[in-house]
């Protein structure tokens, strides 16, 4: 079935799941490098992001209006989150058929630039990723953080103490 694919300016709020991710090969060698790529790929194909925080366990969403070609629409986020960039959405049969010819239509886009700063946690690091000339990029540096400086940190990504 064809589709097309459109961002659309308000983070949708029905509950969703995650139907796939963009790239599910983690035995392909370049995996990390692909995932890095799909920011960049949707900044091409769909401008900014609703939201790109510095918490890479909540890093960015898009809300996309899928259109099948008898124009019935389908409504799917792209998001990336501690599983990695994923498209979410009702689990039904048509939700998938539309996810999965969302996940080729990133998957074929060109990257734009760009640079990303932000935290895991669970190190914690910092992480600086991103594209640069069509290569991606990932570095991530372990942070040496007394207790008063990771609770600091912790609350300005998540909104709450830990």
């Amino acid at each position: 079935m064809e589709f097309t694919f459109e961002a659309e300016k308000e983070q949708y709020t029905f509950e969703r799941s995650k139907i796939c991710g963009i790239y599910e090969d983690f035995s392909d060698s370049e995996y990390f490098d692909r995932q890095v790529l799909v920011l960049g790929k949707l900044m091409t194909l769909f401008g900014e992001p609703l939201y790109l925080t510095q918490n890479v366990e909540k890093q960015y969403e898009y809300s996309i209006k899928v259109t099948s070609k008898t124009g019935e629409n389908i409504w799917l986020t792209v998001y990336s989150e501690a599983t990695g960039p994923s498209i979410g959405g009702r689990m039904d049969k048509k939700s998938k058929e539309a996810a999965d010819a969302l996940a080729e239509y990133i998957c074929n886009a060109k990257p734009s630039d760009y640079h990303y700063e932000g935290y895991y946690m669970d190190g914690p690091c910092r992480v600086c990723e991103g594209v640069k000339d069509g290569v991606p990029y990932r570095m991530e540096k372990e942070l040496d953080l007394c207790d008063e400086e990771f609770a600091a940190l912790y609350e300005r990504l998540y909104g709450t103490k830990k």
